[in-house]
């Protein structure tokens, strides 16, 4: 039986995305079991290959795109507070380290400090959120459908 977005992947490369995430490995495991559920043919009919078929558009295939959307965005979320976050820490950055001698004053030392913390931030949430992702049942064929 063809395993779909598995099938086209090298056996390497789908050993590799286990070892990177095994938690979404296992929960790939278990959602493939729940289809396998779902199909009461006989594996080799015509029959099996038409539920199986119909467990894939209706099921894993919907739920890889709804999965696609949250990555999608994310990215955009991520992309638009860094394209805030990096520029402002930037200019920040730029003041704490000239003004000190032109203006005399620990503020844009401050400011420097919380567009720093506030990058950070960013950054943690996204890995954050990457985590959460992760832990979607079907991360595991998100992943291979990327490769």
């Amino acid at each position: 039986m063809d395993l779909p977005y598995v099938d086209r992947i090298p056996p390497e490369e789908v050993v590799r995305f286990r070892n990177e995430s095994p938690e979404a490995f296992a929960n790939f495991r278990a959602s493939l079991r729940a289809a396998m559920i779902q199909i009461s043919a006989i594996p080799g009919t015509k029959e099996f290959v038409e539920e199986a078929a119909n467990v894939k558009t209706t099921t894993i295939d919907p739920a890889l795109a709804q999965l696609q959307a949250e990555v999608s965005a994310l990215k955009r979320q991520v992309r638009k507070r860094l394209s805030i976050d990096i520029p402002v820490f930037l200019g920040s950055s730029a003041l704490a380290v000239f003004s000190p001698a032109l203006l005399g004053g620990a503020a844009p030392t401050i400011l420097g400090s919380f567009t720093m913390l506030d990058l950070l931030n960013t950054i943690k949430e996204k890995l954050v959120a990457d985590e959460a992702l992760k832990s979607n049942p079907y991360y595991f064929m998100f992943r291979l459908a990327s490769a």
